[in-house]
């Protein structure tokens, strides 16, 4: 009986369900549904499970741009997100902590610092 427990435990451990895991985050109140990506190692809206525009540009391995405002203690990867003409939008976790986001035209979300390691 034992084996079959250890069988269970390790299978839930190792699902690849685990690792897409989405939770509900909230913008001015209203829920989204975050995801991870373990393809991308990063959080994104669920709309991008299939394409997205945030998809399409981490794929694209795009040019780390050479100068961002780094002043005021400012988030680097949010200011990379800036850079290339994209909103940065502020979403709390299920656990009340913040997470910045870059906002993509077509509503897609991912998660400055995914965006950041993406850059070449």
């Amino acid at each position: 009986m034992s084996e079959m427990k250890l069988l269970i435990l390790f299978s839930l451990i190792f699902s690849p369900a685990l690792f897409a895991r989405c939770e509900t985050y909230t913008r001015y109140g209203e829920a989204t549904e975050i995801c991870w990506l373990k393809e991308h190692k990063g959080f994104f809206s669920q709309r991008c499970q299939g394409k997205c525009e945030a998809r399409n540009f981490l794929e694209q391995k795009q040019t780390r741009p050479t100068s961002i405002d780094r002043s005021g203690g400012k988030n680097p990867a949010a200011q990379y997100c800036k850079a290339f003409g994209y909103k940065v939008a502020v979403l709390k976790s299920p656990r009340q902590s913040e997470q910045s986001f870059c906002e993509f035209p077509d509503g897609s979300l991912v998660d400055t610092n995914a965006l950041a390691r993406s850059l070449k």
